[in-house]
């Protein structure tokens, strides 16, 4: 009966974790997110119909190419204009930083910076700005290996739980623990002795 009552303990405790895991939003999420709201902002520069969209070629272009692509497609809405605007987009920035706000808990901010140039047909700049969005959340230390993608690099940032052992932790603590412990021992020793 007791096996059976630890069993049912843990499980309750993996599904607890799993379940308040899965209302976080992935790293990558989160820069899509971004992505969105850059894309819309700059969509509400283009001129209705035909838009050529260029990405410049960066280790992050894809976070911002598909929301861009989606958001002027949205725009076309049937009109089959022969010419159209020109957006040109590069990822100057974007990525994850963790702060560390509580014992296990890290403050989550995910930025993305995008400079884009709209041109019209003839090539005169209608409109160029570099346009920024931030999410931030909080997350527990634990849940952020899971959260962050291996293969993309702008999804992961250091973690400042796992980098807190400085000074304090790999010298002066054992050193403290050390003396406190020779003086318990002498003290015990010295009361004995009495």
């Amino acid at each position: 009966m007791r096996r059976i009552f630890i069993i049912i303990i843990a499980f309750a405790t993996v599904t607890i974790t799993n379940a308040q895991l899965k209302g976080k939003k992935a790293n990558l999420a989160l820069l899509d997110s971004c992505a969105h709201g850059i894309a819309v902002g700059a969509c509400a520069h283009l001129s209705p119909g035909h838009t050529d969209i260029y990405i410049d070629s960066t280790r992050d272009a894809f976070l911002i190419s598909g929301q861009l692509l989606r958001a002027a497609h949205a725009l076309e809405s049937g009109k089959n204009a022969a010419t159209g605007d020109i957006c040109r987009a590069h990822v100057l920035d974007a990525g994850i930083q963790y702060k560390k706000i509580g014992d296990q808990i890290l403050l989550r901010t995910a930025q993305m910076r995008v400079a884009i140039d709209i041109r019209d047909s003839t090539g005169k700049t209608r409109w160029s700005d570099a346009l920024s969005a931030q999410l931030s959340d909080t997350v527990q230390c634990d849940d952020v290996a899971n959260l962050e993608s291996p293969n993309v690099e702008a999804s992961r940032a250091p973690n400042p739980c796992t980098e807190e052992a400085g000074a304090f932790s790999s010298i002066i603590e054992p050193v403290i623990l050390a003396a406190a412990s020779a003086t318990i021992v002498l003290l015990l020793f010295t009361v004995r002795s009495q």
